[in-house]
Parts: C-alpha cells; sequence; structure tokens
C-alpha cells in the first residue's frame, strides 16, 4: 500500500491489530462537525434501537447543538416530528394494529 492509498483509508484496531480500510459512512459527516466527538451519534442510537423516521428525527434534532443555529429552532423541529409519530401511533391505536396502553 502507498502512502497516497493509506490517506484514502481509515485505521482502526481491532484485537491489538491496526486495519486498514477505506473510510465508511461512519467515518465521516456531512454538513458539519456538531456530532463529531460525542460517545455516540444519533443515527447509532436510532439504528440500534430500530426507530421509524419519525422518532429517528426526535432524536436527531433534540441531541443537535449545531453552532450558529438557535437551539429553538432544532427544539421545534424535534417537537413537529414528535407530533407526527403521536399521530401515527394514534391513528394504529384507533384502527386496532396496537393495543393501547392503560
Amino acid at each position: 500500500m502507498t502512502m497516497a492509498d493509506q490517506e484514502n483509508f481509515t485505521s482502526r484496531t481491532l484485537g491489538g491489530e491496526v486495519i486498514h480500510h477505506p473510510p465508511i459512512a461512519n467515518d465521516r459527516q456531512e454538513g458539519g462537525d456538531h456530532y463529531q466527538g460525542k460517545v455516540c451519534s444519533p443515527w447509532a442510537i436510532i439504528e440500534e434501537w430500530g426507530l421509524d423516521f419519525f422518532t429517528g428525527n426526535v432524536i436527531k434534532y433534540v441531541l443537535r447543538k449545531k453552532p450558529g443555529v438557535a437551539r429553538e429552532l432544532d427544539l421545534k423541529k424535534a417537537r413537529h416530528y414528535l407530533d407526527k409519530a403521536i399521530e401515527r401511533e394514534h391513528a394504529k391505536a384507533s384502527d386496532g394494529r396496537v393495543r393501547k396502553e392503560p
């Protein structure tokens, strides 16, 4: 592997061995760095919990703190997605597709 090749690869340590591989989606962030350096990214939470689009966006906007963007706007976006998620759950319960909690 040449130096030029190595510059296009990401390194990870697995079992004490350094492994070089092409960058994967988790290695980068498009449109800023507001999630980088955090213990867990929103999409890792979304994927781990198997959240749908609407509840996943609630998580994304609640966790996001983008420099220069008012926090209130992100929280309003989260609430908007949460309202939609609640409407969808209400419709499922009304249709008998899910059991309502007591």
